[in-house]
Parts: C-alpha cells; sequence; structure tokens
C-alpha cells in the first residue's frame, strides 16, 4: 500500500503555491525471487505549481 505526502514548490509569479497531487497505482510485476514491484504515478494537480512528493509505502513481510 502506497500514500504520498504533497509539500507545495515554488513558481515565479505564484504567490500562494498550492499542494494537490494525486497517486495512482498500475501493474504489479512478480519476480523470480518472490518479491513484487509496483508500477505507480504521482500527478501533479496544481497549475502553474511545481511540487515536492514523499512516497511512502507499507511493508509486510512474513
Amino acid at each position: 500500500m502506497y500514500s504520498i505526502i504533497v509539500f507545495p514548490g515554488e513558481g515565479e509569479g505564484v504567490p500562494n503555491p498550492v499542494a494537490h497531487a494525486t497517486l495512482t497505482q498500475g501493474e504489479s510485476f512478480q519476480h523470480v525471487d518472490g518479491t513484487t514491484a509496483y508500477k505507480f504515478y504521482i500527478q501533479n494537480n496544481a497549475p502553474f505549481n511545481s511540487c515536492n512528493v514523499h512516497v511512502l509505502a507499507q511493508v509486510d513481510s512474513l
């Protein structure tokens, strides 16, 4: 399971930066060693703003 924390970036001519992004999980891949990888996408939803994103992953192991 993944989640994101979004921080507003800085932009020229943007007096009040906004932090707004969407996380979408794509396909998963099973490796030969039994581990799994996930493809995910992050879209910046604040026009004319940059953003910094921290991705958090919950890892379960047995």
